[in-house]
Formats: structure tokens, sequence, C-alpha cells
């Protein structure tokens, strides 16, 4: 065997084992924004962000292969917390640890996934596949400040939209309503995140959206309605 039988396409090989990654847990919306799927709105805190961030890190290979500028893809911890709905008291102990681990790399207080990121994903996927849910990564420990636990389990955005939806308050409502409503609850949504937020319940059919005129009809917005629960008959 010759040396350069050794010789592996980096970017080829880190692209095949992103993809494996995200199929079925994120959606990847243009306009370089990502999305968690349902399915992976319910794993764990830390999975989700290393999901969101190797989303990021999708969208750098594709701007790759079309040699164009290539920047890092990274968000700070307020951009991620208004993604993933993890309020900002538990996502900065979970940013901090991942960088500690060199799961994921800060710059300029923006968070990357890196190559150990990834792998930690994949082997995540392959426990789960397997029955075997691998153990967390022995991590380690980072100094905190110490917080009074409360209880009960925090919900996400995306909990909270399907929980509006099921309960039946989204029928014929706007994203503005949804916000709006979100906002009621206790969720901070900024109106520009909304489209990014509702995009995988459209994809999974949970939602529907009609274009409805307002006003005199010369505008015109979106109106959603949750399909999830069918009414009995």
């Amino acid at each position: 065997m010759a040396l350069s039988d050794l010789v592996v396409n980096k970017e080829k090989m880190s692209s095949d084992i992103v993809e494996q990654v995200l199929k079925g847990n994120v959606d990847l919306v243009l306009g370089g924004e990502v999305a968690l799927t349902r399915d992976a709105m319910k794993l764990p805190n830390r999975e989700q962000v290393l999901f969101y961030l190797c989303g990021g890190y999708a969208w750098e290979l594709i701007n790759a292969e079309g040699s164009q500028q290539v920047d890092e893809w990274s968000r700070s911890p307020a951009e991620i917390e208004n993604s993933l709905g993890i309020k900002g008291g538990t996502l900065r102990p979970i940013l901090k640890s991942l960088a500690d681990n060199y799961l994921a790399s800060s710059k300029k207080g923006k968070y990357r996934i890196e190559t150990r990121g990834i792998n930690h994903l994949k082997d995540f996927l392959d426990g789960a596949k397997s029955g075997n849910q691998p153990a967390a990564p022995k991590l380690r420990k980072t100094s905190t400040s110490k917080t009074t636990k409360k209880k009960g389990t925090s919900l996400s955005k995306a909990d909270i939209i399907v929980q509006m939806g099921d309960q039946g308050f989204i029928r014929d409502k706007t994203a503005e309503e949804i916000r709006t409503e979100m906002i009621r609850k206790g969720f901070s949504a900024k109106p520009t995140s909304m489209p990014a937020l509702l995009l995988p319940f459209l994809k999974k059919g949970l939602l529907n959206r009609e274009q409805k005129a307002i006003g005199d009809g010369e505008k015109k917005v979106w109106e959603y309605t949750w399909l999830s629960k069918k009414t009995s008959t």
C-alpha cells in the first residue's frame, strides 16, 4: 500500500459525517439559518445546542462547495436562546462547558461547533439506534455560581407552539398573533424569528397556512392553522 492511499478528502469526509448527523434532526433554512426538527427538540439541551451549531457548520460546507468566500458560521448566546428557546441561565453554562471540553469554540462571544462536537453527535445517534444510549462524555468541571434549582421541565419555544396548537389556539392566526401569545406565556420572540420557528411545523404537516388580505386588500399576511389534532367524527 502506497502512502498516497492514506490520503483522504477531509472536506468530503466531514460533509458525509455532517449529512448523517443532521438528517432528520435539522432543517437548513434559506438565508443561512438553522431550525431543529420536532424530534431533535425533544433531546437534552446540550445536544440541541450541538445540533444547532452543527447545522451552522453545514452552511459553511455548502458555501465552500460553491467556491464562495467562506466565513465561519457562529452565533451569540442571545441568538441561540432566541432560536432554541433555552433560557440564558440554562444556556450559558452549557456553552461554557462545550467550549471548555472542545466540543465547541468561542470567538468574540460567538460559538461554533468543533470536530469533537460533531463526533459526539455521531456517537450519540449511534447509541440511540442501538438502544444503548452512550454515557455523557466526561466533562471538566467549570465554576458556576450557586443557583436554586426549580422543579419541573422547562419548555422550549417549539414546545410552547405544540402546546398552543394542541390546545386549539392556533386557528387562523397570524405569526404576530402567535408571537404575542408566546410573549404572554413568558417566551420572548422577535418578529424576524417567527418564520424560522414555524417552518419546521409546516414541513412536518403540523401547520397549514393560507394568505389572507387585510385592510384595503393591498396587504396580505399568512394565517396559520394547527393540524396535528383531528376532530373526531
